[in-house]
């Protein structure tokens, strides 16, 4: 489990980090005093693993509320064979800027899984899926093959 909080005061916008290469110049605008706190909590169980996370924000050009799910799964396989893991993951924002537009949600979710039939080969593949109501959803299916120390 972990957890943060940051608190950054109004201050000049067009201030200098220290370090940087070159003046960054912002506008000629007092910035407003900003938060962004999160936490995150995993527990390993019998089963897996299973865990949590979440965060707002607000400050530098809106609010931001975000949270997610996750999911780790071992994969039983054949016996004398290296098992597998399958992953999952669903989640979603919520943006609300502070000029007059409306706000932005968005969602996703994942299914990921691997899988090592032999101890010199790998096979992972992922389904994603998003969605948001400013642009359409979209689903992207993924697969990769590893061959490790075939000479």
């Amino acid at each position: 489990m972990d957890g943060a909080i940051h608190l950054y005061p109004p201050g000049d916008s067009t201030t200098q980090t220290p370090g940087l290469p070159m003046p960054v110049a912002g506008p000629a605008l007092d910035t407003e005093a900003a938060y962004d706190l999160g936490a995150r909590v995993e527990r390993r169980l019998d089963w897996g693993s299973l865990g949590a996370s979440a965060r707002s924000a607000d400050g530098y050009g809106g609010a931001r509320q975000y949270g997610d799910v996750f999911t780790r799964l071992p994969m039983p396989t054949i016996l004398g064979r290296i098992p597998g893991e399958l992953r999952a993951r669903i989640g979603g924002v919520r943006y609300d800027p502070t000029v007059n537009a409306p706000a932005v949600v968005s969602g996703w979710a994942l299914l990921a899984g691997g899988w090592r039939p032999e101890e010199t080969m790998r096979i992972d593949a992922v389904a994603e899926w998003y969605a948001s109501t400013q642009v359409a959803s979209r689903v992207r299916i993924m697969g990769r093959l590893t061959l490790e120390d075939w000479w």
